[in-house]
């Protein structure tokens, strides 16, 4: 794949137009090139750069608890205390792409619109960098190369002493990427993985379809639910409705996958949901709402009244406590490895630390990812022209989803594997292109060699 474009996430102003990162394309080896193209100028800048902003103090209680932070890290004072206030601070900043200058005892703003001290910006990346250097967790270096896109993009607005730090943090910054990258040139170990075969599932699927009475589907329309429905009817595994969330999109067009690929069912991206629940006889309920929270939902779920909901809504949303008490079971498959691997794109990060991906069947509760596990299976590594987003993590999810409605149909019940600790494990949040490429490329090595 060419890409000849500049780097596009270190551009304008990021405190106002906050990069999401959602599903970034991934455009090969030219995309790290621009990147690396993009803070190498950052030096340049810095030097043509005139005119010197006057340097504003900040002592807020933000700042301070970042400059605490800073000394207990240089100092190798890494303790729990420590690594709690460190990752509150990352979540807030992942959240909102800001530091505020105040927060509650909720981590809550308190007062929405203090977020403007590049100084807090500057210090908080020389946290990221001693914290990375001390744990070599990616979070970390996730957020590093976030809020370094930020105060790269606006260089202009700093004085002297915060662009000299900035540009010595890129120097740090290439050094963990460069590391990373030389780390990932080795090959995976794969786990080998006992993952049922295609013709297994098929040849069940040739029995009398099962009506699984009292279970529903909720879906949103994306390759995930694609997945999910069309595995469930391909073993026979018939939901008693399916509830759709927002409208019916244009089918993909493009060249559909294999069918399957090392024996897992891949979907077929050109069918809807609506038409694979059309051709399986399964009753379709449109709400014209994406969001799994809304009253539109709530009034479709109320009307059905599901013992247990198979969860597959729009990512990035969080399943409110008043959502949750309209089944007494919501079921989610998580593609991550649980508690090892919670919160988003988690399958990246497992290719970089180079764990095998995992997908972990849980019943879903009040806080993200922390809910009793139900099942767990590790997968091989995708090849490198998978689609990783659509089709790999969506049939590697509905691959253990069959096992487990089949397990529920037989037994009656979901067993409970595991009860997990809410302290245990490390939160990921949406990963940054960079990190993303290079967990691609690593497989482009593995496939070649």
């Amino acid at each position: 794949m060419s890409y000849t474009g500049a780097y596009g996430y270190a551009a304008g102003d990021l405190l106002e137009n906050r990069n999401t990162y959602f599903y970034t394309k991934f455009s090969g080896q030219a995309f790290l090139t621009a990147w690396y193209t993009q803070r190498n100028q950052v030096k340049v800048a810095e030097q043509e750069i005139s005119v010197a902003s006057e340097s504003v103090l900040d002592a807020s209680p933000t700042m301070q608890m970042i400059e605490v932070l800073y000394q207990k890290l240089s100092a190798h004072h890494v303790g729990d205390q420590t690594i709690r206030t460190l990752n509150k601070l990352v979540q807030r900043f992942e959240v909102s792409k800001r530091l505020h200058g105040r927060y509650n005892a909720n981590w809550r703003a308190v007062d929405a619109g203090e977020y403007k001290s590049w100084v807090r910006y500057v210090r908080f990346a020389e946290v990221l960098s001693l914290a990375y250097d001390s744990t070599h967790s990616l979070s970390y270096l996730n957020a590093l190369l976030k809020i370094m896109d930020t105060l790269t993009a606006a260089l202009g607005q700093l004085d002297v002493s915060l662009r000299d730090r900035v540009v010595n943090l890129t120097v740090c910054e290439r050094d963990y990427v460069d590391a990373l990258w030389l780390k990932l040139d080795k090959r995976f170990e794969q786990l080998n993985t006992d993952v049922a075969s295609d013709a297994a599932l098929a040849q069940e699927g040739h029995r009398t379809p099962v009506r699984l009475k009292g279970i529903v589907l909720l879906a949103a329309q994306t390759a995930r639910s694609q997945a999910y429905i069309q595995a469930l009817v391909a073993n026979g595994l018939y939901p008693e409705k399916v509830i759709l969330l927002g409208e019916t999109p244009v089918p993909d067009e493009r060249n559909a996958p294999d069918k399957s690929w090392n024996d897992i069912l891949l979907p077929n991206l050109a069918e809807t949901i609506t038409q694979t629940c059309n051709r399986a006889n399964i009753e379709t309920i449109h709400c014209g709402s994406v969001d799994v929270n809304s009253e539109e939902c709530a009034r479709c779920m109320l009307d059905v009244k599901p013992l247990v909901v198979i969860y597959s809504g729009v990512g990035g949303q969080i399943v409110s406590e008043q959502t949750l008490a309209l089944s007494p079971k919501f079921l989610h498959m998580h593609s991550g490895w649980l508690p090892q691997y919670r919160g988003s794109t988690t399958l990246y990060y497992a290719l970089l630390n180079k764990d095998s991906p995992g997908v972990t069947a849980l019943l879903l509760d009040r806080t993200i990812d922390t809910g009793p596990v139900i099942a767990q299976k590790h997968y091989p590594a995708p090849s490198f022209d998978l689609d990783i987003d659509r089709v790999y993590d969506s049939a590697i999810r509905a691959n253990l989803l069959v096992e487990v409605i089949r397990n529920y149909v037989r037994s009656g019940a979901f067993s409970v594997l595991m009860e997990q600790n809410p302290e245990d494990g490390d939160v990921y949040y949406v990963i940054h292109p960079v990190l993303k490429h290079l967990a691609i490329l690593s497989l482009k090595k593995e496939h070649a060699s």
